[in-house]
Parts: C-alpha cells; sequence; structure tokens
C-alpha cells in the first residue's frame, strides 16, 4: 500500500515537471530520484549531491533550475526556512516549486490513528495544515499557484474531503 501511495504521487508530480523548462532539482531525493539533479543530506539513496541545505549554498548560479521538488522530504529538516532561501535563489524567475507535505490537518493524524513518524523512523520535526503550509509558503516568498491532495488510500469516504498529503506548486515572488 506504501508503494502505490508513493507511485501515484510521484505519477502526479511527474505531471507537473511536463510543463516544466530547464533542469529539475530534486532535494531529499532519497530512494526516488526525479531530477536531473538530486540533492540529500547524507549519502543515500540515488542523491548526486550530498549537501545540507540549511547550512550551505548549492554550488550552482542564481536561478539555475526550471523546477525544484521536495517530496516528502521538508518535514524532516530542522530549518526549512533556510532551505526556501536557497531554493528562492535557485529557482528560476518561471520556475515551479513543487513540495509534498504530510497533512496534519488529516482525520488520521488529529484522532491519532496515524503517527508522525514515517516507516525509516526518522522523525517529522514540523508538520503542517493545508493553511499553516501555506502561510509559511507566503513568508518564504513563494506564491502558491496549486495545491493538490493525494490519498493513502481511495475508496474510504473521508479520503475524498480529507486528503492524506498535500502537493503544492508554487512560484516564487519577484
Amino acid at each position: 500500500m506504501q508503494f502505490k501511495y508513493r507511485l501515484r504521487k510521484h505519477e502526479e508530480i511527474l505531471e507537473v515537471l511536463r510543463s516544466v523548462k530547464g533542469p529539475v532539482l530534486d532535494i531529499g531525493c532519497g530512494e526516488n530520484p526525479l531530477g536531473d539533479v538530486n540533492v540529500d543530506v547524507v549519502k543515500y539513496g540515488h542523491g548526486n549531491v550530498v549537501c545540507d541545505l540549511q547550512k550551505e549554498k548549492l554550488g550552482y548560479p542564481a536561478r539555475s533550475f526550471g523546477a525544484i521538488v521536495l517530496s516528502d522530504s521538508l518535514e524532516h529538516i530542522k530549518n526549512p526556512r533556510a532551505v526556501f532561501r536557497e531554493c528562492h535563489r535557485l529557482l528560476k524567475d518561471n520556475g515551479k516549486l513543487i513540495v509534498t507535505i504530510p497533512n496534519c490537518g488529516n482525520l488520521l493524524h488529529r484522532v491519532g490513528i496515524w503517527k508522525d513518524e514515517p516507516i525509516t523512523g526518522n522523525p517529522h520535526v514540523n508538520s503542517w495544515t493545508r493553511k499553516s503550509f501555506v502561510e509559511f509558503l507566503h513568508s518564504c516568498n513563494f506564491m502558491v499557484e496549486n495545491v493538490k491532495g493525494t490519498y493513502y488510500k481511495r475508496g474510504r469516504l473521508y479520503a475524498y474531503f480529507d486528503p492524506f498529503c498535500l502537493l503544492f506548486v508554487s512560484r516564487k515572488r519577484l
């Protein structure tokens, strides 16, 4: 079931990437890289660049990427504002920032059925609802173009009203 959820989410991200002009940067790519340049904090999975964007800049000039993807990674980052500063620098003026996060406003989160602890054992240090993440993106100089819910398991009534994961497509404010 976890695999189907990730596959569905990657398909939705790839759909957004079809319209992107320029190279794609995937931050926190893990074992499923989607970019031309794939970054992770440690040598893990298929990242071809190791860099902690909370502490250092990536060695690319400003406005190098047509899209930046952070899929299921931002909730593990202690200083997401620092990472977004670097994303803002690296993203082309008309580029897209694509972020997926767990929806902590989801019914399963709220009643405690789904713990905010991924299978890998790497705990989430940040959590957002749809509203709080839109506010966070605005505070980091990004404009939200679209928010889409992705679902862990279809067919449950609550899933149609309360997505498990949120996919945000944003552009930077100039």
